[in-house]
């Protein structure tokens, strides 16, 4: 509050009675003026006495509760505006829109403030202290690593119970938005296989498979995997059970290396077996607040309610992970030394139908290694495969895919979803040593006439080619990974030309 009075001419502050804190309201009263109303009702006259007290100045509101919605259809003509922080404030707003006389900019219903129902995934919870108890020993949740991989409706209850419970809770979420939320309901977050070598208990909640079988390499021993979404769908279940060294219906065990892990109920919602279903934090939305102040006070904005610009949130949320420590820096320089060897990427396997309705796949002759390949890149850090794979389609053919082909169930989709996963020997380029690649493979399609949106540069680099003349292709103008992935779609190929 004493950076906000430093960058700011402050008039003052009014205290909200009912929630006011003595020792911060004595110690903000040395470098403003404090109003305290004996209760909320006078609040709003208490506004106009302040402007009005202040008439030779241009005033800026900046509130928490909407309170001078109350006085919007007769203001002080010394109002330029208002920021609003709460859900509250903003619905009253909302109400008067058409009426207001001035600017409300408010972060109320922005990314950086949108919390939903903490109650969901309560039953999880309870579920999992359970079987802990029975399952190992009588052991608690209390001081445990728990990852919770997807942060939706579920995993934000999932998480909000378990911290009740003294679990230290990690999150990962493949929207960086939502790791951000997390970020700022108090849970840590890192890159995912930061994360999951961490974890003491891992909880699947993304609706979708969360973990891949390479990453039981990142598994600390006798990590337990439980499911918190529906059917068998967080875990490779069926590709598990070569490890597999015990089960029965409520735990399972399986033993990789020198390690074991552990999944509870064969991977099913683990709430079924019940029959159920500030620090930081406050930088984030004070910054906010002086940012859409600024705005109102440099920029000549109508009446109306506005939300504070998603470029100004996301620039809040890159200075964030600039100045904060965000991850657990001992952990990761060791996961450092398992995987300096290899990066992962994402390419995409572009499909169309030429003019002759037969199957053709759009390849890149990439620069280093002179051979034509799917489209792909790097997954860069706080990135997942699938937000790599769009990106990277983007930015080299300029086409962002609105079709994903999901294999298991032979349709195509409207988000991405891995099709393969492949591990490359890169060899030595440059300054670059020799490394491997774990390639996550994704099958798209766009209409073949979209070559005529690509990049003038890429003219005699990229190309359409018959899946069916793959056999006859010379193995010098490709690599074998990709002669391969084209053989694998030629097993899906009627599902493909739908």
């Amino acid at each position: 509050m004493r950076i906000w009075i430093n960058n700011f001419n402050t008039i003052g502050i009014i205290s909200v009675p009912y929630s006011e804190i003595k020792s911060v309201k004595i110690n903000l009263s040395r470098h403003t003026n404090i109003y305290s109303p004996s209760n909320i009702t006078q609040i709003p006259k208490l506004i106009i006495d302040i402007c009005k007290k202040e008439s030779d100045k241009k005033i800026c509101l900046v509130e928490i509760g909407g309170y001078s919605s109350k006085i919007c259809q007769n203001p002080p003509s010394n109002i330029i505006g208002t920021v609003e922080d709460t859900n509250q404030g903003h619905w009253n707003f909302r109400k008067i829109e058409s009426n207001l006389k001035y600017p409300v900019l408010s972060i109320a219903q922005t990314d950086l403030k949108k919390i939903e129902n903490k109650f969901v995934g309560y039953s999880i919870g309870f579920s999992i202290e359970k079987f802990l108890r029975k399952y190992f020993d009588r052991d608690l949740l209390a001081l445990k690593n728990i990852l919770i991989l997807g942060y939706g409706e579920i995993g934000r209850g999932t998480a909000k119970k378990l911290k009740t419970m003294l679990s230290n809770i990690i999150v990962y979420d493949l929207d960086p938005i939502n790791t951000m939320l997390a970020r700022l309901d108090g849970y840590n977050i890192t890159d995912r296989e930061s994360a999951i070598g961490q974890a003491d208990i891992i909880v699947g909640a993304s609706g979708q498979q969360s973990i891949q079988e390479s990453d039981i390499a990142y598994f600390k021993n006798n990590v337990l995997l439980i499911s918190a979404s529906s059917k068998q769908s967080e875990f490779p279940i069926k590709k598990l059970r070569k490890y597999l060294i015990k089960e029965d219906k409520f735990i399972s065990s399986y033993k990789h290396g020198n390690s074991e892990f552990h999944i509870a109920y064969q991977g099913y919602p683990i709430n079924f077996i019940d029959d159920s279903a500030f620090g930081e934090i406050f930088d984030v939305i004070m910054t906010s607040l002086l940012l859409s102040s600024n705005n109102i006070t440099l920029n000549n904005l109508k009446p109306g309610l506005y939300d504070l610009d998603k470029k100004i949130q996301q620039d809040v949320i890159r200075k964030y992970f600039e100045l904060y420590t965000v991850d657990n820096h001992d952990r990761i320089i060791c996961l450092e030394k398992m995987r300096n060897n290899r990066h992962d990427a994402a390419s995409a396997i572009v499909l169309s139908k030429d003019k002759e309705n037969k199957l053709v796949v759009l390849l890149l002759k990439h620069s280093k290694i002179g051979k034509w390949i799917p489209i792909g890149g790097h997954v860069e850090r706080f990135e997942s495969p699938e937000s790599a794979v769009a990106r990277e389609l983007e930015e080299e053919i300029n086409i962002s895919p609105a079709l994903w082909f999901d294999k298991e169930y032979k349709v195509w989709i409207d988000y991405p979803i891995i099709f393969n996963e492949l591990h490359e020997k890169i060899p030595a380029f440059q300054d670059q040593p020799p490394h491997i690649h774990r390639d996550f493979i994704f099958i798209t399609k766009i209409d073949y006439t979209s070559e005529n949106n690509f990049p003038f540069n890429l003219r005699g680099s990229i190309k359409w080619w018959r899946l069916e003349d793959f056999s006859k292709i010379d193995s010098r103008e490709t690599t074998c990974e990709t002669l391969s992935l084209m053989r694998k779609l030629n097993q899906y190929k009627n599902y493909l030309l739908s």
